[in-house]
């Protein structure tokens, strides 16, 4: 009764990796929390669970339905605190912490529904990449053979006129890949409402949520109704506001192949301050492969909102030269700004992210 995917399994043979499971309740506690998609599910799981262990000793399974979510309770092991600790909204601080819930989401304003609005129009202009299949044109590079003999036959052989074939322009397909951690507390519902603005504008966007874990959330972005499609994203996102697993999440999503799949060809849109923490050399790595698989690989970060920044952490600075583009993601305004110029760098050399953003600090 639980639709456990491979990211899911993946998820939660790394935490009995990293967790030294001395109990059964230490591994149903980590099967809840990387097997399940919403609190919902607690009671499918334990059940599942206490019929597989049933009769095995050191096992205490939660009442059915009466588990205490991770987010609520604290817990303990040999002394080790479990607390979770919310994420700072500065943008400051990141934490590999992991909280359980859901998240409500503001309607927006008349303000905010004319960025969006525009957001929508310039995603139309997005870049578009030629076809593989050719097509009747009213003139193009070959001639289609087929439908000219077809009228050729009408004349009694006689080529009176020539048809056409061209490979026409389609849209490039649109990755975005979205941080929900503690972190960006105070800028992911605005973030989430551009990818909406974009997704509904514009074929073949495909968007990811990274916090603790890999969310893809295409098909809830995907509905008419925009509050909606925002109340079933804040139903099945579980993550919001926690830790911050960045490097873990892009090498996750790289690891499927299906996902990868997604990558080739596409622009990809990465919304995140870049705060790693921890080892951020497998951040890098798949920043670095985004980079080649992809056809432009943009970063927005809401620390550029400072005009001061500067993108000297460890991570960030380390990406830098495979970025295409670094732009400002501060607030909605500056969001929308930053996507604008997607278009402009089509005619702009491969991981030149740092010389534009210098060139964007100094006329500032």
């Amino acid at each position: 009764g639980l639709a456990v995917d491979p990211a899911r399994t993946t998820s939660f043979l790394r935490a009995c990796k990293a967790m030294p499971l001395k109990s059964l309740s230490m591994l149903s506690r980590l099967g809840r929390i990387t097997l399940t998609g919403s609190p919902d599910e607690f009671p499918i799981y334990d059940r599942v669970f206490k019929s597989w262990f049933a009769g095995a000793e050191g096992f205490v399974a939660d009442p059915e339905g009466e588990g205490e979510s991770v987010r609520e309770k604290s817990k303990s092991r040999d002394g080790l605190a479990f607390d979770i600790l919310p994420g700072d909204t500065s943008g400051k601080d990141a934490s590999s912490d992991e909280a359980i819930g859901t998240k409500s989401f503001v309607a927006a304003n008349a303000a905010d529904s004319t960025v969006l609005a525009r957001i929508a129009r310039d995603a139309v202009h997005f870049p578009t990449r030629r076809s593989r299949k050719w097509k009747a044109a009213s003139y193009g590079p070959r001639i289609d053979l087929e439908e000219t003999c077809a009228q050729a036959r009408h004349t009694l052989g006689e080529t009176l006129r020539l048809s056409w074939m061209a490979r026409p322009q389609k849209p490039r397909r649109i990755l975005i890949l979205i941080d929900i951690s503690g972190s960006m507390q105070a800028h992911s519902q605005y973030c989430l409402r551009a990818a909406l603005a974009i997704s509904r504008a514009r074929p073949g966007v495909e968007t990811f949520c990274i916090g603790t874990r890999l969310t893809r959330v295409t098909e809830n972005l995907c509905r008419r109704d925009p509050e909606l499609a925002l109340s079933s994203l804040g139903q099945r996102v579980f993550d919001f506001d926690g830790g911050t697993r960045l490097g873990i999440g892009l090498a996750e999503f790289l690891s499927v192949a299906n996902y990868a799949a997604l990558v080739r060809g596409a622009i990809v849109i990465v919304i995140s301050d870049g705060l790693e923490r921890g080892d951020f050399k497998p951040m890098v790595k798949s920043v670095e492969r985004l980079s080649r698989l992809g056809h432009r690989l943009i970063w927005l970060t809401p620390l550029a909102n400072d005009p001061n920044y500067v993108p000297a952490t460890r991570a960030l600075a380390a990406c830098l030269p495979f970025l295409d583009y670094l732009g400002n993601a501060g607030s909605l305004a500056a969001l929308a700004s930053s996507l604008s110029k997607i278009g402009e760098l089509e005619l702009k050399p491969r991981g030149a992210a740092e010389r534009i953003f210098e060139q964007q600090m100094a006329s500032a």
